[in-house]
């Protein structure tokens, strides 16, 4: 929710090629930063098509040069092309918040009322300045740094970037009373048809306030943004991808030519900065994972009576869901079709389906829904047939303990 709502800030204040900077290793990102950019994982959270890692700045792929010291020289050389500019105003950006009141009934048996309150507090700024690089001077400084080929051997068939602006903020706290709240009422009354329901009244109320978020009290990058590079293995240099050109960004009317595959692209990249990854990621369940977890039990592993029914259904079910993934698509075109089984597993999640159909309809579902059956059901299939038969496990005891899994799954349950 934060990372949406800065985003939101950036595109309205600044452009929409502006990514956010939370938290983490936040110091690599300076101007002239390398940053690859890969497809992301189907079972990462959050969900995301790309994601951008920020590897080191420019200088550590330089070519060596005993004579001199290459590193100092580039870096001095850069400093001396990037401009600054400070903006007067701090800044507030309201995390945004939503309720929702409803009535839901019956007529003749139950009539009751749903309240939801969903409040995100408000990110408090500091001053802003932003540090960039223009486009001349960018192409000066690329025309002469000679690289070294043994470093750029690893990003062969990789899309580089490079950061070319970065916009930094003296303090970065979020305040204000975080809070989800749901609260409902209804009353049952006697009902002829319904004999076995008792006139009754029900309430409940749930609240849920989110952990606290680390804040910033000094500067730091808010948000930064890159530009295409291609390496030329010929001249041993980087190059702006034509096309492309450099520059301080501001915020222009959208007219004909506006690429929606631009934007697209754009909301589902995530920026990582975590470069000591592996090419399996640790798979998380979080809380929210418990009631899928529950019906999949119900509704798959407890109406086969063998370990191979059971694997077999976990494994259809997953590639359905991680097809639609990888696809990007929301309706999908099966090879085989739906059996009752497939369909009592579906009509249990609200899907709609027939018998003997050869389509499979998630329009329903949101990204990140689609993501979490594809986790659940790839944390079943990767464990040992026999302990398939425990249909007591929860969402805590597929997940491995440790501290790094604890960070993991808080920073997907509150999207940080």
């Amino acid at each position: 929710m934060v990372e949406e709502s800065v985003r939101r800030f950036a595109q309205e204040n600044f452009s929409e090629k502006y990514f956010p900077v939370l938290h983490g290793e936040i110091d690599k990102i300076q101007p002239l930063t390398v940053v690859v950019k890969q497809h992301r994982s189907i079972f990462k959270r959050p969900y995301a098509r790309y994601e951008m890692t920020i590897l080191a700045g420019m200088e550590k792929y330089l070519s060596e040069r005993p004579e001199e010291s290459a590193d100092a020289a580039f870096v001095e050389s850069v400093k001396s092309k990037i401009s600054e500019e400070k903006f007067l105003t701090k800044q507030d950006i309201d995390m945004g918040g939503s309720s929702l009141e409803g009535n839901v009934g019956i007529a003749g048996f139950m009539e009751g009322t749903i309240n939801l309150k969903d409040d995100e507090g408000v990110l408090h700024l500091g001053k802003l300045s932003q540090r960039y690089i223009d486009d001349p001077d960018l192409r000066g400084i690329l025309a002469n740094a000679e690289l070294d080929t043994n470093k750029m051997k690893a990003f062969e068939d990789q899309k580089l970037l490079l950061i070319t602006s970065v916009i930094y903020s003296d303090k970065f706290e979020l305040q204000g009373e975080r809070m989800q709240e749901a609260e409902g009422g209804a009353e049952v009354q006697e009902n002829p048809i319904f004999k076995t329901f008792k006139p009754s009244k029900i309430h409940y109320k749930g609240t849920y306030i989110p952990p606290e978020m680390a804040t910033r009290t000094s500067k730091g990058p808010f948000l930064f943004k890159c530009n295409h590079v291609e390496y030329n293995d010929e001249m041993n240099r980087l190059e702006i991808k034509k096309g492309e050109f450099v520059g301080k960004t501001i915020q222009v009317h959208r007219d004909a030519g506006h690429s929606q595959e631009e934007d697209d692209e754009y909301n589902s990249t995530m920026v990582d900065l975590d470069t000591d990854k592996t090419d399996s990621p640790v798979l998380i369940l979080i809380k929210t994972d418990n009631d899928k977890l529950d019906i999949i039990k119900k509704e798959v592993l407890q109406p086969q009576t063998s370990r191979a029914g059971r694997k077999a259904h976990i494994s259809k079910y997953l590639n359905w869901f991680a097809d639609a993934l990888i696809s990007d698509e929301n309706k999908l075109l099966l090879d085989e079709p739906l059996t009752s089984e497939d369909c009592q597993f579906l009509r249990a999640v609200y899907l709609p389906c027939s018998l003997n159909s050869t389509v499979l309809d998630l329009t329903s579902l949101k990204k990140k829904e689609i993501q979490a059956y594809a986790i659940v059901f790839k944390k079943l299939h990767d464990l040992p047939e026999e302990k398939l038969n425990d249909l007591k496990m929860t969402w805590l005891d597929l997940n491995v303990k440790s501290e790094e899994t604890c960070r993991m799954a808080y920073q997907s349950e509150n999207n940080v």
